[in-house]
C-alpha cells in the first residue's frame, strides 16, 4: 500500500472540512485551491493553508480549524510511512457540485528535487550575471505563469528591466521540464542573485503544486 492509500482517510477528512466551507462560496467561484507546506518536520510551522479563489470575494472559512486539521495531518503522516512536506487540494465546481484533486509531496521527494536542481540554479545565476552586465548589486529572474519571464537588475534604488536572453529562456524551460519529470507543476520560479560578478550568492523561490 502506497503512502497516498495509507493517508486516504486523513485526506478525505481534510477534503470534507474544506468542502463544508466551499458549499457557501459565492456563485462566481468555480475554482479554488488550498496548499499547505510543513516548514518543520514536526508539522507545527505551516506555509499557506487557506482556501483561496482566483478572484474576489474571499472564501469564508474557519482558518483556525483548518490550520489545526492540517497540522494534525502533517504530524500523523510519518506514522504511515514517511514525512509529508506539501499537500494541495484543487477544487472545481460544476453542476454536480464541488470536486477536488489532491497532490502530495514527501519530504524525501522534495529533497531529491532540490538536489537535482542545484546545478541548474548555478547555471541560471551565471547566465543572469552575463545578461546584466555591469553596475548592479541584485538581479532577479522570474516567470509567474501565465505572464512572460522577466529579468530585472537593481543598483540600490535604480531598477533596469532587461531582455531575457535565449540562454536564460532555455534554462527556464529546463526548470519546467525538471519539475514535470518529478510529477510537479511549476508555477512561479524565481532566482535572485546578490553581490557582484565575482562574489555573489543565489537565492531561489519556487511555487509549485
Amino acid at each position: 500500500m502506497g503512502i497516498r492509500e495509507k493517508l486516504q482517510p486523513q485526506i478525505e477528512s481534510l477534503g470534507s472540512l474544506m468542502l463544508g466551507f466551499l458549499k457557501d462560496a459565492h456563485s462566481s467561484h468555480t475554482e479554488a485551491s488550498c496548499q499547505a507546506v510543513a516548514m518543520d518536520q514536526e508539522g507545527i510551522a505551516l506555509q499557506g493553508g487557506l482556501i483561496e479563489a482566483p478572484k474576489p470575494p474571499p472564501i469564508k472559512q474557519n482558518s483556525s480549524a483548518l490550520t489545526e486539521a492540517l497540522r494534525t495531518f502533517f504530524q500523523r503522516a510519518p506514522q504511515s510511512g514517511e514525512p509529508i512536506r506539501m499537500i494541495e487540494f484543487r477544487f472545481r465546481r460544476s453542476g454536480a457540485g464541488w470536486t477536488y484533486q489532491v497532490a502530495l509531496e514527501t519530504l524525501a521527494a522534495h529533497e531529491a528535487l532540490v538536489q537535482e536542481r542545484t546545478a541548474l540554479d548555478q547555471e541560471v545565476a551565471k547566465a543572469m550575471i552575463a545578461a546584466a552586465g555591469a553596475n548592479w548589486n541584485k538581479v532577479v529572474f522570474e516567470r509567474r505563469l501565465p505572464t512572460p519571464a522577466k529579468l530585472v537588475a537593481f543598483l540600490d534604488r535604480e531598477r533596469r528591466e532587461l531582455a531575457v536572453t535565449p540562454e536564460l529562456e532555455a534554462l527556464l524551460q529546463r526548470a519546467f521540464r525538471l519539475y514535470d519529470r518529478h510529477g510537479r507543476e511549476l508555477r512561479w520560479p524565481l532566482w535572485r542573485v546578490k553581490g557582484d560578478r565575482n562574489t555573489f550568492e543565489v537565492e531561489t523561490q519556487f511555487l509549485y503544486g
